[in-house]
Order: structure tokens, then C-alpha cells, then sequence
């Protein structure tokens, strides 16, 4: 119950805040990833406190990740990786004038898919959780081989 009462926190809401405003600058500037804004800020929210540094990472990513729509709409240069596939409507509707029309569909889409990332993240990370404690070496060994398996196929 304590969890859920720092969401209602005003100093948590101010640090989600900064943070969004943050991650709308990294992710909407072509060259800088959010993944390398998230680790900087590691290194500069290290020694705060956790509740405060994890909403600001939080802000920072997941406003990064959806900004990088916005260059990938309007100058057809992805912001972040993510948004590659964003280029290949985004821009040609920007480029018929309908440029504020595609960005406000990237906004919506992005938000129906974190509220429904969200509400399954809160639903399967028990089981998850329990399941990846019961992994051996051997499994996460398979696992990684997977993923590189997957992205030299790629």
C-alpha cells in the first residue's frame, strides 16, 4: 500500500515531470539514444534517493523513446532507433501537410501502448519474476545465445 502512495507524491511527479522534459530534448535530437541519456543519468542520480532517481530515469525514457517520433515526422530522421519504422508514414504525411496529424496518431499510440504495457507489466511480473529466479546458467546461457542468434539473423 505504501507503493502505491508515492505516486500521488508531489515530489515524485516533479521528478517524472523534469525528467519527461528531459527525455523530449534527448530523444527529439538525432544522435543522442535514450539508452545513452539513461545511463548518464545513472551516473548523476546515483547518490539521490531511489525513489527520486527511478521516477527521473523513468520520465527520461519513456518520453525519450516517443520523442524520437517527432524528427522521424517532421525531418524524416529518427530520433531514436525505435522510430525508424515512424519515417516510413510519418514523413510522407508531414510532407503532405499532414504533419500534425501524424504526430498527434504517435502520441496517442504511444500512450495507449504504455498504459497497456503498464497494466501488463503489473499483472505478469510476479509470475515472470518467479519463473527467471528458477533459470540455471545453462538456461540464461541458451537465452542469450537466442538473442544474439536473433539479432545476427537481423
Amino acid at each position: 500500500m505504501l507503493e502505491m502512495l508515492s505516486i500521488v507524491d508531489l515530489r515524485f511527479l516533479l521528478m517524472v515531470l523534469l525528467g519527461s522534459v528531459a527525455g523530449l530534448f534527448v530523444g527529439a535530437i538525432p544522435g543522442l539514444s535514450v539508452s545513452m541519456a539513461t545511463a548518464l543519468l545513472v551516473s548523476i542520480t546515483y547518490t539521490w534517493d531511489h525513489s527520486d532517481a527511478l521516477a527521473m530515469i523513468m520520465g527520461v525514457y519513456v518520453v525519450g523513446v516517443f520523442s524520437g517520433a517527432v524528427s522521424a515526422i517532421l525531418i524524416n530522421i529518427p530520433g531514436t532507433p525505435s522510430s525508424i519504422t515512424t519515417t516510413f508514414d510519418g514523413y510522407p504525411m508531414a510532407k503532405r501537410g499532414e504533419g500534425e496529424r501524424a504526430l498527434k496518431i504517435g502520441i496517442l499510440s504511444s500512450f495507449f501502448g504504455g498504459m497497456i504495457s503498464l497494466v501488463c507489466l503489473w499483472l505478469f511480473t510476479p509470475l515472470l519474476s518467479a519463473a527467471a529466479l528458477k533459470f540455471s546458467a545453462v538456461e540464461k546461457f541458451l537465452i542469450i545465445l537466442f538473442a544474439l542468434t536473433v539479432i545476427a539473423a537481423l
